[in-house]
């Protein structure tokens, strides 16, 4: 709803990943509250930012950058009005975006079973990794999502020696 008055409803939502931007095209049909049988179509752009990684989800906000009335049942004097009304309300219509989610599945850290033979003895546990997103680069229709990866203190698996079995020379 905007301003009580409106009714928004996106039709279809178009990703654009070309020329170092990244953005959704929204198509939304645009209806009167108090008078059904008027309605316009209009497109909405809006670039994606700040991209964050967790909970097995790539996730970026929508900023909106670009709005037009396509075509409209309403006649031209009434389109010029829904523009003014569309903009002057353009905070709330992306406030009521909700951020993008992609699903993505890291390893969380590299574990290791443990090595008791050969001139190399370790024991075994797991190096956590703390990755996040680093850079986010659109190319050739493409989403490249740069991740940073830092590598935490080994942890031993718990309840075994202190120290791995003597390797024999």
């Amino acid at each position: 709803m905007i301003a009580d008055r409106l009714r928004v409803r996106v039709e279809s939502v178009d990703p654009v990943f070309r020329g170092n931007k990244a953005g959704l095209v929204f198509r939304a049909r645009v209806s009167s509250v108090d008078a059904p049988g008027a309605s316009a179509t209009i497109e909405m752009g809006g670039a994606l930012e700040n991209f964050k990684l967790g909970d097995g989800k790539l996730t970026a906000g929508v900023t909106l950058a670009h709005f037009s009335v396509l075509e409209s049942s309403i006649g031209e004097l009434a389109a010029d009005a829904l523009d003014g009304l569309v903009r002057g309300n353009a905070g709330a219509i992306q406030g009521a975006i909700p951020p993008v989610e992609i699903p993505v599945q890291l390893e969380e850290s590299v574990k290791i079973g443990g090595l008791t033979e050969g001139a190399v003895v370790a024991r075994p546990g797991a190096l956590p990794l703390d990755i996040s997103v680093r850079h986010v680069i659109p190319v050739n229709r493409r989403l490249w999502v740069l991740l940073q990866a830092k590598a935490g203190p080994w942890q031993p698996t718990s309840g075994l020696p202190a120290e791995p079995a003597a390797v024999a020379k």
